[in-house]
């Protein structure tokens, strides 16, 4: 389990590699996958790969397709997710369903996606993490917004053989989160800074 002091992804292979992730869940093997996630509306949910069930539900949020949307969540009660606010988390398949009714009903529209980094996928059996940087155009209240997010998915493997999303993480870097600017050296190579994300 996830969080209960070992990590859960411990000799988990991430696609495409032969070199396991490490304890501390390093990542430095992994390599992207197919950013296309070609057509997931049409793959049946039992042979949608993690990545393709991620895509799946983001498709199905810009189509408007609840129905969807839920099916891509595993129904369990220690599903959790961290939202992007204005609420911190949400636990419970119950819960999140719930959730993501009263977005539909908000005036909230995707209107579209794609992978700005990434996916990285990270596979076991049972268990499997997606990852990457998206970049989201919604219409939120009548306004134009773009929100590029860190995003990172949890999903298991059902008893039908489908993936579904346990936890869901979506994020931005802060500004200066410690007050002492970046601790990277300038020139130093190490990921995007959040300036390079401002939408």
């Amino acid at each position: 389990m996830i969080g209960s002091g070992s990590s859960a992804l411990d000799g988990v292979e991430p696609a495409g590699s032969s070199e396991p992730v490490g304890a501390a869940g390093s990542a430095k093997s992994a390599r992207p996958t197919d950013p296309a996630c070609a057509d997931t509306g049409s793959v049946p949910a039992a042979r949608r790969g993690p990545v393709q069930t991620a895509a799946a539900m983001l498709d199905a949020v810009r189509d408007r397709d609840l129905d969807t949307v839920l099916d891509c969540f595993d129904p369990a009660e220690d599903t959790y997710v961290y939202l992007e606010g204005p609420r911190w988390t949400n636990r419970g398949g119950p819960n999140i369903y719930r959730g993501w009714r009263a977005y539909f009903a908000a005036p909230i529209e995707l209107r579209s996606w794609g992978w700005t980094e990434g996916p990285y996928e990270y596979l076991s059996d049972s268990l499997a993490l997606v990852a990457g940087v998206i970049h989201y155009d919604f219409l939120g209240g009548g306004q134009q917004r773009r929100l590029p997010m860190r995003m990172t998915w949890v999903l298991r493997r059902g008893a039908d053989g489908a993936w579904r999303i346990v936890h869901e993480h979506g994020s931005q870097p802060l500004p200066d989160p410690y007050g002492t600017g970046d601790w990277l050296p300038a020139g130093e190579v190490g990921g995007a800074p959040a300036a390079g994300f401002s939408g």
